[in-house]
């Protein structure tokens, strides 16, 4: 069924609880049947049900991602070092020492898809 995303989710929660079948649900709005009736039942998404896991809590997540979107619009986008290393330092404010793992960045990247990563591009000689 491919990728899908949370509001996708609660609209076919939506259209099932005005009356709809979940198997219309699941094909009107391009979400697997099986998720809709696991969310009918009460599970959460995994983003919520796994967030207690996360080492920056969401929050602060949240405010990190706002931090990079200015910093790319005022044209200084953090590289992947520097924003491992701010997240490190805002653990330290909480008391939490151990080194994020190597794979942080990437996953902070995908549970945040308002940030998008560039490459970096050589200035134009002409400049």
């Amino acid at each position: 069924m491919g990728e899908y995303t949370e509001n996708q989710v609660i609209q076919a929660l939506e259209a099932i609880a005005s009356g709809q079948s979940v198997k219309k649900a699941a094909s009107v709005w391009g979400v697997p049947r099986s998720t809709l009736q696991y969310r009918i039942r009460g599970s959460q998404a995994r983003g919520i049900a796994f967030s207690d896991l996360q080492r920056l809590p969401p929050i602060q997540e949240n405010q990190l991602a706002e931090w990079i979107r200015i910093q790319a619009l005022i044209g200084r986008p953090p590289t992947h070092q520097q924003l491992k290393g701010i997240a490190e330092r805002m653990l330290q404010v909480r008391g939490d020492t151990r080194p994020l793992g190597r794979n942080w960045v990437q996953a902070f990247i995908r549970r945040n898809p308002s940030i998008k990563v560039q490459r970096a591009r050589a200035i134009d000689s002409q400049r």
